[in-house]
């Protein structure tokens, strides 16, 4: 049994189609969106909380634009009245303040977006490699 282009290219026509609109669908699909103006303040840790349980949050009092406020910390393990550095948006408003540690960053990198697409046309070329095997069908040694 021979295989034309038909069977060859269909499944690399594929590829190549599903590579070029994961491209197509912006930096979005990859990266997080751009992030607000932030900015670095020291907190102090009022509720400490065990890293034993999952999900857990931290109380912390941050001052902000002059006023102590109270913030919520995605964090475990730290002291009561420990110091610790966090990012608080810029115009935070007024409510409960949702804050992170300065030295994480939120949403996905900018490396991730290339190494996004390397893995989509990876999977394509398995996926092209797997059609073709499926179509050649089993070989018989003579």
């Amino acid at each position: 049994m021979t295989l034309g282009w038909g069977a060859l290219g269909i499944p690399a026509a594929t590829g190549v189609l599903v590579v070029l609109l994961v491209w197509l669908v912006g930096p979005g699909l990859f990266t997080a969106s751009a992030a607000q103006d932030e900015q670095v303040a020291r907190a102090t840790v009022d509720a400490p909380v065990s890293c034993t349980d999952a999900g857990v949050r931290e109380t912390v009092r941050v001052t902000v634009d002059g006023s102590e406020r109270m913030a919520e910390l995605s964090a475990c393990g730290h002291t009561q009245g420990e110091q610790v550095d966090v990012v608080v948006p810029s115009a935070p408003g007024e409510g409960e303040l949702d804050v992170r540690l300065s030295d994480t960053e939120r949403g996905n990198q900018d490396a991730r977006r290339p190494v996004g697409m390397f893995l989509v046309a990876v999977s394509c070329a398995a996926g092209g490699a797997y059609a073709f095997l499926m179509v050649r069908g089993r070989r018989l040694r003579a």
